[in-house]
């Protein structure tokens, strides 16, 4: 999409969204996100996206997201900090069982286990920022 192009987005019968891109910041921050400014359906809105070029030549860490097609991915179900970590790699778990705790707006949430087997790779650390649908662990079936 170019700036000042303009799209209108039919989301069922009856209503139609209208998004006209007004510009985007010359500038990628520490976490090489930039502004992007639209107007939709006439309201202005501003926005970070991740610029995945300028995020990869300066070493931006991206977290890989869990793949809902494959049962034991594990996604965040929250954007959130990673408060805890209840499980070991090589850890044989049960579904249900905790693996671990998010934290957001003072808040906790447990992340259970969605099926048995042995947890085969953990990605984050405690203290770890996570948005929705990051991988968090994967859990190989028994």
């Amino acid at each position: 999409m170019e700036v000042g192009e303009e799209l209108s987005i039919d989301i069922e019968a009856g209503k139609t969204l209208m998004i006209k891109l007004l510009s985007i910041s010359d500038s990628v921050d520490e976490a090489g996100m930039r502004d992007v400014l639209f107007r939709l359906n006439g309201v202005p809105r501003v926005i970070k996206v991740l610029d995945k070029d300028n995020a990869k030549s300066k070493n931006i860490k991206t977290a890989e997201k869990a793949d809902p097609s494959v049962a034991g991915q594990v996604g965040a179900s929250m954007p959130g900090t990673v408060a805890g970590i209840k499980v070991k790699l090589g850890q044989v778990v049960r579904a249900g069982e905790p693996l671990a705790v998010l934290s957001a707006m003072k808040m906790e949430t447990v992340v259970a286990s969605p099926i048995d087997g042995e947890v085969t790779k953990i990605p984050i650390s405690i203290g770890d920022l996570v948005a929705n649908e990051d991988l968090l662990m994967v859990v190989s079936p028994a």
